[in-house]
């Protein structure tokens, strides 16, 4: 077996160890291995000379190396199994304090303020314990700050509740603490970007309406602490949530950006490394959510692939950020929503996608039509024809005129984006010349609100019951267009 394809194989064993560990099924564990096991051995059992030179191959394979490549691979699906639970042994094994007392924390988040409120996250000290706080506005906290707390520390209310914190590595909640004192903390690297990040949106908030404002930073560094419920539900019942969220392509748009503008000043192998350093500094920036850094590391992955001059493997570049995150919090994989929906859009995109173009006619040597309205078009039907079955399973339904908002919204995001960064450099040198740039980007901006509210009042919301059974022959019905369409010539044909 191929190196790449043992790493591949590997992580993925290693992955549905941890998957069937995340829901509990520890005993399934054996049952796969031991599966995996009776069905290599009746596999030589049944085997005769008179089977196919096909059978006779593998028969040949597995004698050779191929008992031994089966029986590293099925090792890998304890060790998932083992790494989560001695994860998770690790993250409960210091007591939750259930009296009033008087805690010492330290601001570990970047706080969001919210109708009158703050919310961060604190770390105990002398207990190895995160909790969320609500607290009063002022006084305003950073992050890395320092306080006093006298309250009392509550378990999540309800188990979906307690394994959303747990992702987060949060163990309880506090609601309005007495805080007795308050100090500053050393500006760190993390914290200096998240003050540059305010910087940012405050530069919006000063040059734009307050719902355009909302949208820039939620466009450009993820701030969705500016939106009303009114706008929220509107972004839901029109399908384009997803454009805040700091997904694969916002990022892809930065890393352009970047690369773009550095080539201007560095040679090649300096504005490289300096591209990955900004990516990972917006990482961090921007709070570092499952979609993100999905998004970065499969960026980075790439961009390394190609300054090395080699073609990158986008099956093994996938697996190789899903077990990256999962090895840093193995929480992620079952409990947490934007790293499974950041992934399914991801496949869909890579698989789905071409076989779309190509079930269409459209060539590479085609175009991709005005505005780039057919690369719009399949890719993000193929993102979520892919998300479909957990969006349904998450909300209740999904839009069916969801896809012609994106359409539509998505033609302009990098315009949008690039007009923001723009806007908020300009701003540090002069607000008159930040307003007179504002003024471009607000047309943009103005189009995607329109979008956005028009495709929410005419949103058509469908929501089937969906069984295992009933996904799996979903996803089947996917896998099964996508081998038809590879296995048949399709015409390219101009539009």
């Amino acid at each position: 077996m191929r190196a790449y394809d043992a790493f591949f194989f590997g992580a993925l064993f290693f992955l549905l160890g941890v998957l069937v560990a995340s829901m509990g099924w520890h005993e399934a564990v054996w049952w796969i291995v031991g599966g995996g096991i009776a069905l290599s051995i009746a596999f030589q059992l049944c085997h005769r000379k008179k089977h196919s030179n096909i059978l006779s191959n593998v028969r040949m394979w597995w004698w050779g190396e191929g008992w031994l490549v089966v029986a590293v691979l099925l090792f890998f699906i304890p060790a998932g199994a083992f790494y989560y639970r001695t994860d998770d042994a690790h993250f409960s094994r210091a007591p939750l304090p259930e009296d009033e007392r008087t805690f010492r924390v330290a601001v570990v988040s970047h706080p969001t303020v919210k109708e009158g409120t703050q919310e961060a996250v604190f770390a105990l000290e002398g207990y190895n314990i995160r909790v969320l706080a609500k607290l009063p506005a002022y006084p305003a906290f950073s992050y890395g700050d320092r306080a006093m707390f006298e309250g009392r520390i509550e378990k999540p209310f309800s188990d979906s509740y307690r394994t959303y914190l747990a992702k987060e590595r949060i163990r309880g909640v506090m609601a309005f603490p007495k805080i007795f004192a308050h100090e500053s903390g050393n500006l760190s690297f993390r914290a200096a970007l998240y003050m540059f990040r305010d910087k940012i949106v405050d530069a919006f908030r000063r040059t734009l309406p307050a719902k355009e404002a909302a949208l820039m930073a939620g466009v450009t560094v993820g701030a969705r602490e500016d939106f009303s419920e009114e706008f929220r539900a509107a972004m839901a019942k029109s399908g384009t949530t997803h454009i805040t969220a700091l997904s694969g392509y916002n990022i892809s748009v930065v890393i352009q950006y970047v690369m773009w503008f550095l080539l201007f000043v560095f040679p090649r192998r300096s504005a490289f490394i300096a591209t990955l350093g900004v990516v990972l500094a917006f990482v961090l920036m921007t709070g570092a959510e499952a979609s993100v850094v999905r998004a970065a590391v499969m960026g980075a992955i790439a961009l390394l692939a190609s300054h090395v001059g080699r073609r990158a493997s986008t099956r093994n570049i996938i697996i190789l950020a899903a077990l990256a995150m999962v090895l840093v919090n193995p929480k992620v994989l079952a409990f947490d929503l934007g790293f499974q929906l950041s992934f399914l859009a991801l496949l869909g995109i890579v698989y789905l996608k071409p076989a779309l173009d190509r079930f269409f006619g459209w060539g590479r040597d085609h175009g991709r039509g005005v505005f780039s309205w057919r690369e719009n078009l399949t890719t993000t039907a193929s993102a979520q024809f892919a998300v479909a079955p957990l969006l349904i399973h998450t909300f209740g339904s999904v839009s069916v005129t969801s896809l012609a908002a994106n359409l539509l919204v998505l033609e302009v995001v990098p315009l949008t984006m690039g007009l923001g960064f723009i806007l908020a450099g300009v701003s540090l040198v002069s607000l008159f010349l930040s307003k007179l740039i504002a003024l471009v980007a607000l047309l943009f901006l103005k189009f995607q609100t329109f979008v956005i509210e028009l495709f929410a009042t005419l949103a058509i919301p469908v929501g089937p019951t969906f069984s295992l059974g009933t996904v799996l022959l979903y996803y089947g019905a996917i896998v099964v267009f996508v081998y038809y369409v590879r296995r048949n010539r399709f015409i390219p044909r101009k539009i």
